[in-house]
């Protein structure tokens, strides 16, 4: 380690680490990001074509065993008002979702703004406690 480095500011150098380590990281999110939203697609597809083959099986062992399956109009249409409010309660909890996510986003934001008012706060702070119980330097 040439001498140059050894006098560098320890928090110079404390800073310049966390600021390196920072930036990697944000780095990797996209590919993380990118990662989750296409295992959520390969789930969402498995889902759909585990479903679609379980219903066929099973419609073509009951076609088989007891012939073709008939609703009445009235389960038809009770059926058809489940789905429907399933997915109305679905799209309510996204926007729900959503909203809580991007609250969250304005909440730190507004600390990040903040983070400079607060550290100039608290360095005044420091140097008026300093002036009364460190001595001055000559």
């Amino acid at each position: 380690m040439s001498e140059k480095r050894q006098d560098r500011d320890a928090f110079d150098i404390y800073q310049e680490t966390c600021a390196n380590v920072i930036d990697e990281v944000a780095k990797l999110q996209p590919a993380y990001t990118q990662s989750v939203t296409n295992l959520q697609q390969e789930y969402t597809e498995a889902f759909k074509r585990i479903t679609e083959a379980t219903i066929s099986v099973q419609k073509e062992f009951a076609n088989a065993t007891w012939g073709p399956g008939k609703f009445p109009a009235a389960m038809a249409r009770n059926a058809s008002e489940l789905a429907d409010a399933f997915l109305k309660a679905a799209v309510i909890n996204n926007k729900a979702v959503i909203a809580s996510i991007d609250a969250a986003r304005q909440n730190v934001k507004t600390f990040n703004d903040s983070v400079d008012t607060f550290a100039k706060i608290n360095l005044n702070l420091i140097k008026t406690w300093q002036s009364f119980v460190v001595p001055a330097r000559q």
